[in-house]
């Protein structure tokens, strides 16, 4: 209350004790109703585990990779010339951006719910602000930010891309969709010796659409998203996401991922979330700045996802 009758006499805006409490309240409700909205349709904290471990005040976020090299052998009992290991230590790093945006009431809003004996404000404005803060970190932990060297989930450098045998599958048989895409599963299995088993596969929309509805043959009940699912022994989950619409190479098409759905493999650092500054009093409003950082989507071992385009 003392805050709100502060800024208000600075902006030259005055207010009884009455109407700082009411507003005050209104505002407390206010924020505290955005924490209650649902986006389902921003996905990508349900597909990439977050990490929210960095600090908030941090600029980069990084991480080590080490690997081991050398081997033994059959040695004689008085061999003097033991074969050396040793490790290596690689260093990534990723920047952190700050992401704001703000929502506002005229001071006659506010007065008016005063009048009325503290009736709610209008949280849409509110609500609105989480909703488009979630949506650039949903495009962050998508797309990546080419210009802060930020990587994002589907256009990573350093995930392989595979190439269907069959592809295009909208003139494709089931089974050489089945093919294609036991190809892209067994593609991670094999490049990395078995160290790391997909268990998930995304798919576009149109692409998620055919396998769901296209039947094995003609006399079977059975979907190629079914039998997929039911015979393949690793992918335990396969999913649809709109990010994957035009996220070919050429940017044109669209891009399918298997990947091990683990944070040992891969995190979307966050390290604040989104949160409501205090209110400012500027000319006859109230503005209330919002704010949160996204670090993009770290892989710590791109080699346990592929992609597919040209499906």
């Amino acid at each position: 209350m003392e805050y709100l009758q502060l800024i208000a006499a600075q902006a030259g805006i005055r207010l009884d004790a009455g109407e700082t409490a009411l507003i005050a309240k209104e505002l407390e409700a206010v924020k505290a109703a955005t924490y209650d909205v649902k986006c389902p349709e921003f996905k990508a904290r349900q597909f990439i585990p977050v990490n929210s471990s960095p600090p908030a005040g941090a600029e980069t976020v990084s991480y080590d990779q080490w690997d081991s090299f050398g081997q033994a052998k059959v040695i004689g009992n008085y061999a003097d010339d033991l074969p050396s290991v040793d490790v290596l230590k690689k260093r990534f790093t990723n920047k952190i951006a700050s992401l704001g945006n703000s929502y506002s009431w005229s001071i006659q809003d506010l007065r008016a719910s005063a009048m009325a004996g503290g009736m709610s404000l209008d949280a849409k404005r509110a609500m609105a602000a989480r909703r488009a803060m979630e949506a650039a970190i949903d495009d962050l932990a998508a797309a990546g930010d080419a210009n802060l060297g930020m990587s994002g989930f589907a256009a990573h450098a350093s995930v392989p891309l595979v190439t269907p045998t069959t592809g295009t599958w909208s003139g494709a048989t089931a089974l050489q969709i089945i093919a294609d895409l036991n190809k892209l599963v067994q593609s991670i299995i094999t490049t990395t010796k078995q160290v790391h088993l997909p268990n998930t596969l995304l798919l576009d929309t149109d692409s998620f659409a055919l396998i769901n509805q296209k039947p094995m043959s003609a006399d079977s009940s059975n979907t190629v998203l079914r039998y997929f699912l039911e015979n393949n022994p690793y992918i335990q989950s396969i999913d649809q996401w709109h990010r994957l619409d035009l996220a070919n190479a050429a940017g044109n098409g669209p891009r399918c991922v298997a990947y091990d759905r683990s944070p040992e493999v891969l995190g979307l650092e966050i390290p604040q979330e989104f949160e409501q500054l205090p209110p400012q009093a500027r000319n006859l409003k109230f503005v209330v700045p919002c704010h949160a950082r996204c670090g993009g989507v770290i892989m710590h071992y791109p080699k346990a996802v592929a992609y597919m385009d040209g499906i």
